[in-house]
């Protein structure tokens, strides 16, 4: 771990090296694409070109820059293009702003559909509902539909639900089997709708705005990135080295930055920092589940290793603010990856505070998902709790706190992190965090769905709960573990946290049962390691606020224990999150 992680640090230190280097900056080239006339330009400061499929395959060596406050919507391409020579290929590319103003250079991807402004093209199938054919497309089904540039509400998850209400949203769309279904109860929406986009129909049209694939060493830099296919950001095989700061990226995209090689080789070394990557929703809460599965913010998929996203504010996503993800059979691995000091939300005023979870953690095998840190991050004001699974995952020194219940689920997900063996998870640790104010248990330990899919093995090791339970059935009222009943459900370690519910509740525990027990009775069954574990009040600064901060005679403060987490120097001075403090506290930290 610290061999890698000392290989990755040099690596990005020559590559800062590189860019900073006179010799290695061929050249400047300007973009412009608020212009109209005397175009293509020349890429110059006085002659920009007028789009970036002007500036042609992007040569290593050269900043390509776009002029502040302008919205382009061709797709920038950082590919193996033919023509650039091995010299081309391996010097940095930056992509990045130019000219005068604080709005950022924006890039957006969205498709018109096809025909969609012809009357002929649309075909009423019930009432205020018609139907558009999309056989034969390159990717039928839309995922992301906009009406006159606003993003329509949907998909639905069955026909019925079309131009009813959710929440004071009307349902407008869903794509099924060779058609998309639009609500229009004013009639043909060629004629009601002077835009209709989002379907990425034809093969020559950009469909992603930044594009990464057999380039390594490249810098994107203070952009607006919006919309496209599966990522405003898409990193694919053959990269690494791929540094992404100070953008707002994802806005109205199915994944904010999508990074994947599948089966053909790793990708190593993206850095994603002190961005915000929203997905744009602001609906209100609306509760209805959107369908498919996916809407991640960051999502490292199959195959990525020894990266790092932190800094960041990530917001509103369907699915994970950030989804680690090797659950299918043969993805060579998710490993060795850290996440670190974000700040991840949806808040009530994004409809996806329905269905919307931190992060994700999934691995089909040992090793599959495996030695990932997560850090220092800020959880907060989320509906469904982040999923723990893989092996060897270590999440130390978080806060995770307002976890509600999802108003389309019909049990309880408002908890901070749950170890349910979708396909594999052993061996996790959860340390050193703060969780409060959980309308459920905090933290839930279950088998999957079939005899396969085993927890076993984590370690939850001196951590705070606060408030758990505020608003669970009556089975789960003041609980803040559940460990599941069933024999998928091997032996775990509950060592050294403390746990208290204010205004005089009990605290309760959900073990291995259908019955909770009172903390302070709380006994183990065969295998499992219970010690330690108390009931006292944490003493904090202000908790309603979210200032989770230690008196300084708080319990927490007294009988720490010694803990190694891999990528973690030092000891916690306290129970709880740590996340920086006052002078004499800052021993546990990051390794360089």
């Amino acid at each position: 771990m610290n061999r890698r992680r000392r290989v990755r640090l040099g690596a990005t230190a020559a590559f800062l090296a590189l860019l900073s280097s006179p010799a290695a900056l061929a050249a400047d080239i300007h973009i412009d694409p608020s212009r109209s006339s005397d175009c293509p330009g020349q890429g110059t400061l006085e002659a920009p070109y007028c789009g970036w499929r002007e500036a042609g395959p992007l040569v290593g060596g050269n900043r390509y820059l776009q002029r502040r406050g302008t919205v382009s919507n061709d797709g920038v391409m950082v590919t193996a293009a033919p023509g650039l020579s091995p010299e081309d290929l391996a010097g940095p590319v930056f992509i990045g702003a130019y000219g005068e103003g604080a709005a950022r250079p924006m890039i957006r991807v969205e498709n018109p559909l096809p025909g969609g402004q012809e009357a002929a093209s649309w075909r009423l199938v019930g009432p205020g509902i018609w139907a558009y054919a999309t056989a034969g497309f390159k990717f039928p089904d839309p995922r992301v539909l906009f009406l006159d540039g606003r993003r329509a509400f949907g998909p639905a998850g069955d026909r019925a639900d079309l131009c009813t209400r959710r929440g004071g949203q009307q349902v407008e769309w869903m794509h099924a089997a060779e058609g998309l279904l639009l609500c229009s109860p004013r009639g043909n929406p060629a004629e009601v709708f002077a835009h209709i986009s989002g379907m990425q129909a034809r093969s020559g049209d950009p469909w992603i705005p930044v594009y990464i694939e057999g380039r390594q060493h490249v810098v994107i830099d203070g952009l607006a990135l919006e919309g496209g296919g599966w990522g405003s950001v898409q990193i694919r095989v053959g990269a690494a080295d791929v540094e992404i700061r100070n953008c707002e990226v994802g806005r109205d995209s199915i994944h904010g930055i999508y990074v994947s090689a599948g089966q053909a080789g790793m990708i190593r070394r993206i850095d994603i920092h002190h961005n915000r990557i929203d997905s744009g929703v602001r609906w209100g809460a609306v509760s209805y589940e959107p369908v498919g599965g996916t809407g991640e913010g960051v999502y490292f998929n199959q195959s990525v290793q020894d990266s790092r996203i932190h800094h960041n504010e990530i917001v509103a996503w369907t699915h994970n603010g950030i989804y680690l993800n090797a659950a299918r059979p043969g993805d060579p691995g998710v490993t060795g990856n850290r996440v670190d000091h974000n700040d991840i939300h949806c808040g009530p005023l994004s409809s996806y505070f329905d269905y919307c979870r931190p992060f994700g953690i999934d691995g089909w095998r040992a090793g599959a998902a495996s030695g990932n840190l997560f850090f220092a991050n800020r959880l907060h004001d989320f509906s469904v709790g982040s999923q723990v699974n893989g092996d060897h995952n270590a999440i130390a020194g978080n806060y995770c706190y307002n976890a509600v219940n999802s108003a389309v689920r019909r049990y309880p997900t408002g908890m901070c992190f749950r170890m349910q063996a979708y396909v594999f998870s052993r061996e996790n640790l959860i340390a050193f965090n703060t969780m409060a104010n959980t309308a459920d248990a905090a933290i839930e330990l279950l088998a999957g769905g079939n005899d396969k899919d085993i927890a076993v093995g984590h370690r939850i090791v001196g951590n705070i709960f606060y408030g758990c339970g505020r608003s669970a059935p009556p089975e789960r009222r003041d609980v803040c573990i559940v460990v599941g009943a069933t024999p998928e459900v091997g032996a775990q370690v509950i060592e050294n946290n403390l746990l208290f519910n204010p205004g005089g509740r009990p605290v309760r525990i959900l073990y291995r049962g259908k019955r909770a027990v009172d903390a302070g009775t709380w006994q183990a069954a065969a295998g499992d390691q219970l010690s330690g574990n108390r009931v006292a009040d944490p003493m904090f600064t202000d908790p309603q606020a979210g200032d989770f901060s230690l008196a300084p005679d708080s319990p927490a403060r007294g009988r720490v224990p010694v803990l190694a987490v891999p990528g973690l120097a030092g000891q916690p001075v306290a129970l709880g999150a740590w996340q920086g403090g006052p002078a004499g506290e800052g021993s546990w930290q990051l390794v360089p």
